[in-house]
């Protein structure tokens, strides 16, 4: 006989400490490497074997621009002499030459300088073939007032830039899926359903999962299907996210369609309510309803076929088989001593329901718990928890 553990003989949970920190630090150290690994690449894809040839710094800036455009003022090595540049037949962009400092020795060579930053615009036919050239490369380069518009300039260096660009964006996003990566590594999921003949008590023990506090009496029959979605939990290293399926007694097919219906890879437990009695209370003073205990007798040939069917995607991988409302026979929980007498009993009154489904379970190598408690009471509900997460950090 498996007895029922009370709410004080919970047992404990393996430390966590000592293995979370551990878990930082791989994802720290597995982090690292990865990034390592794009900056390098980044750094590589910006090398070059080809180098811009040397040339002497700018020194001169221009500070003034004459009325007419012809003349273009300003100083010379460090400002140790002043200019005066003839630009006449060019087309001279003051806002382009403020701040900025060209290269030059003579005339000849500071309208070119002007011309190949892009601060210039041939505007006359008599012109040299090197202010030409200077003109056509600031164009092909797109410099000075032949940029283009921050869009566009935008989108061609990205077009130009892309192997960069992508190294640089997928940081944050590779950080991002290797993160998801190891948290679905270390979370397994679990999904629920309860079962059992109308007014059994699978509410009651629903919305104790679901709120912690104790189900109200005389819950109405449940209609459809419950879904409540437990808040997550650590189970040593692992993080569990249960997710309870209340099937209504009156509509039995539905504890099939959920089995079906659970993800590949979380595991299914069937917990199969039974009671004494339909009722929270009886009041000719014996909680045990003969007829209504042998109704639940023939509902087992339900769960029975689950268990018993050739499909192992709808096999639970564990089954357990709760009887409820404990608490209308004993004033204690079913592990004390003083409740022995009614822990008998109701092995007894259930005695035909347990053997039908441990001897199925049995023959199809499916794990079964037989565990007697209350909703009401919270009596045997810390019992299937310790069931459900034993199976579920099984491999």
């Amino acid at each position: 006989m498996t007895r029922t553990a009370g709410p004080s003989l919970r047992r404990a949970r393996p430390a966590a400490i000592s293995v979370k920190t551990r878990d930082r630090f791989v994802e720290w150290v597995v982090t690292t490497r990865v990034l390592s690994i794009l900056i390098g690449f980044l750094l590589l894809s910006g090398c070059s074997s080809n180098t811009a040839p040397s040339v002497s710094a700018p020194s001169t800036q221009f500070t003034k621009l004459s009325d007419d455009g012809r003349v273009l003022a300003g100083v010379a090595f460090a400002g140790t002499s002043e200019i005066a540049l003839d630009v006449s037949g060019l087309t001279v962009d003051f806002d382009c030459v403020s701040g900025r400092r060209f290269a030059g020795t003579d005339n000849a060579s500071y309208r070119i300088s002007l011309l190949r930053a892009g601060c210039a615009l041939i505007t006359s036919n008599n012109v040299s073939a090197g202010e030409k050239i200077a003109q056509d490369a600031a164009k092909s380069d797109r410099v000075g007032r032949w940029a283009p518009a921050f869009w566009p300039f935008v989108g061609r260096w990205f077009s130009q830039n892309w192997d960069k660009a992508l190294a640089v964006l997928s940081f944050p996003l590779l950080g991002w899926l290797l993160k998801n990566w190891i948290q679905k590594r270390r979370q397994r999921q679990v999904h629920v359903v309860l079962a059992g003949h109308s007014a059994a008590g699978k509410t009651g023990l629903w919305t104790r999962w679901k709120k912690l506090v104790a189900p109200p009496h005389n819950l109405p029959p449940t209609s459809g299907a419950k879904v409540a979605q437990i808040a997550p939990f650590r189970y040593g290293e692992f993080t569990i996210m249960p997710k309870v399926i209340d099937t209504a007694g009156t509509e039995p097919w539905l504890m099939r369609d959920y089995l079906y219906s659970t993800p590949l890879r979380a595991k299914r437990v069937l917990i199969v309510v039974v009671a004494p009695c339909p009722l929270a209370a009886t009041s000719n003073g014996d909680p045990v309803d003969t007829e209504y205990v042998a109704k639940q007798a023939g509902y087992m040939n339900l769960p029975l076929s689950v268990l018993g069917g050739r499909n192992y995607g709808v096999r639970p991988h564990l089954v357990i088989l709760f009887a409820t409302k404990f608490d209308l026979l004993s004033t204690t929980w079913p592990g004390d001593a003083v409740s022995a007498q009614a822990v008998k009993r109701f092995e007894q009154v259930f005695a035909d329901h347990r053997n039908l489904l441990s001897r199925q379970c049995k023959r199809n190598n499916i794990p079964f718990r037989w565990i007697i408690g209350s909703a009401n009471s919270n009596w045997g509900t810390v019992d299937i928890r310790d069931a459900i997460e034993t199976v579920v950090m099984a491999k």
